[in-house]
């Protein structure tokens, strides 16, 4: 959680804090973003829609690094830089067979990784298998505020001996818009992680300048 001085610059910053979005909800359909939305979580992650193609969304982080991930928010990251490596995900398979999302729905779709090293001039190619399905829903407080959400849990499995590598557990909450709440357990190491929603920014209130201000802070 962050320290008490942040929280207080979080609201000096005009965040618009949840508050709750209990009872009953139906299926959600695909996120629909919007540019400018900010979402700010607990372990200082920053995500700022950046811009808005369709299925593939730009996010900036509060550095200022761009990625684009699609909207269905089960999916790796699509397009990435990072320290001279560009990466690339090419799916393979329905993994919008989940939306609109209902408890009991699943999919199961194949990924293709390439990792291209410009410095050393070779490429990296891996296949990842992934099978996700929609567990159930329920009330979920976070520090942003109580929603009611899905829980969607996703297993990520080796190739070769069909063994969990990592599980990851979205919980999703249309009144945001985004998911509130993300669970990682690596089964490999046995490390576990989790992070989940403090504010968001609509996008009249955020601006370039203000995330930077925020990363800053939160520095």
């Amino acid at each position: 959680m962050f320290p008490p001085k942040i929280m207080t610059a979080l609201f000096v910053c005009n965040m618009a804090i949840a508050t709750t979005h209990g009872g009953k909800i139906y299926a959600a359909d695909l996120p629909n973003y919007q540019v400018g939305e900010t979402f700010i979580f607990s372990n200082k992650r920053v995500e700022r829609v950046e811009k808005n193609e369709g299925d593939l969304i730009t996010f900036t982080t509060r550095k200022g690094r761009q990625y684009v991930r699609h909207r269905n928010i089960v999916l790796p990251i699509i397009e990435w830089q990072l320290a001279g490596k560009t990466g690339r995900r090419t799916i393979h398979g329905n993994a919008d067979e989940l939306w609109p999302l209902r408890v009991g729905k699943s999919a199961s779709f194949r990924i293709l990784k390439n990792i291209q090293d410009d410095e050393k001039q070779r490429e990296v190619r891996r296949v990842e298998l992934w099978h996700c399905h929609v567990a159930d829903q329920e009330n979920i407080r976070v520090i942003a505020g109580e929603f009611s959400s899905y829980r969607i849990v996703c297993d990520h499995y080796s190739k070769q001996s069909m063994r969990i590598l990592r599980r990851y557990t979205w919980h999703y909450a249309s009144a945001v818009g985004h998911y509130v709440r993300r669970e990682v357990n690596n089964f490999f190491t046995g490390n576990s992680d989790h992070f989940e929603l403090v504010a968001t920014l609509p996008p009249g209130k955020s601006n370039a300048l203000r995330v930077k201000m925020l990363g800053e802070i939160l520095n």
